[in-house]
């Protein structure tokens, strides 16, 4: 028996915030990743608006500040996402367009449907409104139960 290092197991590629928050706060994509990069290792927003500036272009805290928020929410949200979808996808009621309308969400408490307003999540997956007939859903942080 020989050790052979075995290769690692392809995965899908990790969410990259940062276009999309250069697009937002209108700043250079390259001060973006800077600052994403040096928040991934630990660097403090005063930190990195103190010492590093020739990395992020010589944005200010509250630039850094608006790029960690954005950043984290955005993460956040589309890890939420994967959770949502995996959870229907497990009861066997994903449907190509439910699916298409989840992943389009651009906001944790986006709508999904017609209704007037954002629904929670809990109460269309509980049954009360079916996820084919309009109802919205809200992309929190509650255990979703069985869909009907």
């Amino acid at each position: 028996m020989t050790d052979q290092p075995t290769e690692p197991k392809p995965t899908a590629p990790a969410y990259d915030p940062v276009p999309e928050i250069a697009e937002e706060l209108k700043l250079t994509p390259q001060a973006v990743a800077a600052v994403t990069r040096l928040l991934a290792e630990g660097a403090t927003v005063p930190f990195i608006a103190r010492y590093r500036k020739e990395a992020t272009q010589g944005l200010d805290e509250v630039a850094i500040r608006a790029i960690e928020e954005r950043r984290d929410y955005l993460v956040e949200l589309f890890d939420r996402k994967a959770t949502v979808l995996a959870e229907i996808a497990k009861q066997g009621k994903l449907t190509p367009e439910l699916e298409q309308k989840i992943r389009a969400t651009d906001s944790k408490a986006s709508g999904l449907g017609g209704g007037g307003g954002a629904r929670d999540a809990v109460d269309v997956l509980s049954g009360e409104q079916s996820l084919q007939d309009g109802g919205d859903l809200l992309l929190d942080d509650r255990s979703f139960p069985e869909v009907p």
